[in-house]
């Protein structure tokens, strides 16, 4: 079972589409930068995981922010316009302060709409207190609430990936639990499982996809990048890397899964471009939020501009709104923009920024084949 937008949430893109189409063709030209409306926030470096694909569990451990200093940070006007956070780390349920912190997030984002919190799930009793109490807040606010749970395959080969004991026996557990979670009469949270594909598990994709069927949980599938600035993992690129007859292989998986077309499956439309980025070497045409107005803030204060790009500053030293509109920094981003991006594979907020770009999605939706 693919990923598809929920049916009750597509009236909210008709108004989502009007400001992106606005923000992305017009307010930009008239813009230096247009100010971020969607944050990736690692609420913590550690981790409880030993991923193959991801060294943050190996980072050297700094002092991180006390809830007093993100209450400082988070009052800089430069937050006021967000409207998507998503809550990652490392493990971000290894907090136990999550719900003060979304309520801070809450108090000082007045244009909040959706909350998403980033899993891998091992510690089932974490993942579900956390998410009952982050859902109970949105409900509250009116605010969307998206649990993401990773899960890279089934048995053994999620327990090879993560490198840890019964790692999928944990996982889908917690997975389990927290659609129990969901029936409550209250609760509005969405589930959605992530696997990052990597020449590890590509042979097990088909029986992630029946095992997401059978249990009612959609499945996101990400290519695995490479980054010293935030995974720290350059260094297995060989290792997991996809070539060969393994490529040939893929690039059959991500034909079908863009074949499965409809207009409640936005990722169909990312799984068709990343062939021709892929196959044919053509510069990627899907929409990515960090071309318009994405921003990474972490635990240490850090600021950037992409995930995967280099570190612009810390809000421990400058305001984060001198950082962001700084004209090196400026310069930096349209530079990146120009040379990094083409043949990018990675898929952060798909569903908002396609949902921004709709005309390019309607396009593919009428002449893709």
């Amino acid at each position: 079972m693919v990923k598809r937008l929920n049916k009750q949430l597509i009236w909210k893109y008709i108004p989502l589409a009007i400001t992106g189409f606005y923000d992305y063709h017009i307010k930009v030209h008239f813009s230096r930068i247009l100010p971020p409306r969607t944050l990736i926030f690692p609420v913590t470096y550690r981790c409880n995981s030993r991923c193959l694909m991801c060294n943050i569990w190996k980072k050297d451990r700094k002092p991180e922010m006390s809830l007093e200093q993100l209450e400082a940070a988070f009052s800089d006007n430069l937050f006021r316009k967000i409207q998507n956070v998503n809550i990652t780390g490392g493990e971000p349920t290894l907090r136990k302060d999550l719900g003060q912190i979304v309520r801070l997030l809450i108090r000082k984002m007045p244009e909040l709409r959706k909350i998403t919190l980033t899993t891998n799930a091992l510690n089932a009793n974490s993942v579900v207190t956390s998410s009952a109490k982050i859902s109970e807040i949105c409900s509250e606010n009116d605010i969307d609430f998206l649990v993401g749970i990773s899960l890279d395959g089934i048995g053994e080969v999620h327990d090879e990936i993560r490198n840890v004991p019964r790692a999928f026996e944990r996982t889908s557990q917690t997975i389990l639990k927290v659609q129990e979670l969901q029936q409550l009469h209250h609760n509005k949270m969405r589930l959605d499982v992530n696997c990052t594909i990597t020449k590890k598990n590509l042979h097990d994709l088909e029986n992630l996809i029946d095992w997401c069927s059978q249990h009612n949980v959609y499945a996101n599938f990400i290519i695995a990048e490479f980054s010293e600035n935030y995974y720290s993992n350059e260094g297995v690129e060989e290792q997991l890397q996809i070539k060969g007859e393994d490529m040939v292989y893929f690039l059959g998986f991500l034909q079908k899964l863009a074949a499965e077309k409809s207009l409640f499956n936005l990722s169909a439309y990312f799984y068709s471009d990343m062939l021709e980025v892929i196959k044919n070497n053509k510069a990627r045409t899907a929409p990515c939020i960090f071309w318009f107005d994405g921003l990474i803030f972490d635990i240490y204060g850090d600021l950037y501009y992409c995930i995967l790009w280099d570190k612009i500053g810390n809000c421990l030293d400058k305001s984060c709104s001198s950082i962001y509109y700084d004209p090196k920094n400026i310069l930096y981003r349209k530079n990146s923009l120009r040379t990094k991006c083409a043949k990018c594979t990675s898929s952060c907020f798909l569903e908002i920024v396609t949902g921004k770009e709709l005309m390019k999605y309607l396009k593919f939706l009428l002449f893709y084949h």
